[in-house]
């Protein structure tokens, strides 16, 4: 694929465009569903997933403690839950340790390498990087000492400390 050519911009367009594109990516961390529809631009952002998406940024805030969200099948919580919400927690707090639990390790280590995925391609945006050497999509780490774990049922996580499970 190649890329249409730009017009040429003097220095000072360009910082300005680059100070607006830091503030619409900063903007979108108002919570993990505006997070999700910035980045994909197709992100289906219907009405009970935005409730889910504010209630989690209550919880990020403290003003709840926890969260039990049940939803019927194919309605966008485990993508909302499992995937942007650790990403959108990890942009907040890259030292933070996640844990994605779920029925099947199957599932869980998927969850894991969607999450690594939108690492790799927009954690740039907000200082995220992976860590040397943490190639598992079931378990890794960032350069600043956050990561996830992905378990299934019966998996252990005696031992690993997480301050988003």
């Amino acid at each position: 694929m190649t890329r249409e050519p730009t017009p040429d911009l003097d220095p000072e367009t360009l910082a300005e465009l680059s100070e607006l594109r830091k503030q619409a990516d900063q903007d979108a961390l108002r919570d993990p569903g505006t997070l999700a529809y910035y980045l994909t631009g197709n992100w289906a952002f219907r009405p009970h997933n935005e409730l889910v998406s504010n209630e989690l940024v209550k919880l990020h805030s403290g003003e709840n403690k926890r969260l039990m969200v049940m939803q019927p099948p194919q309605t966008g919580k485990s993508s909302l839950l499992a995937i942007w919400a650790p990403f959108w927690w990890l942009c907040l707090h890259p030292e933070h340790k996640v844990i994605i639990a779920s029925y099947g390790q199957q599932l869980a280590v998927g969850r894991g390498r969607a999450i690594r995925k939108l690492v790799q391609e927009h954690g740039w945006r907000y200082g995220l990087h992976i860590a040397k050497g943490s190639g598992s999509v079931a378990e890794w780490e960032l350069e600043t000492g956050g990561g996830v774990k992905a378990v299934g049922f019966g998996s252990a996580v005696t031992g690993f400390s997480a301050d988003l499970l």
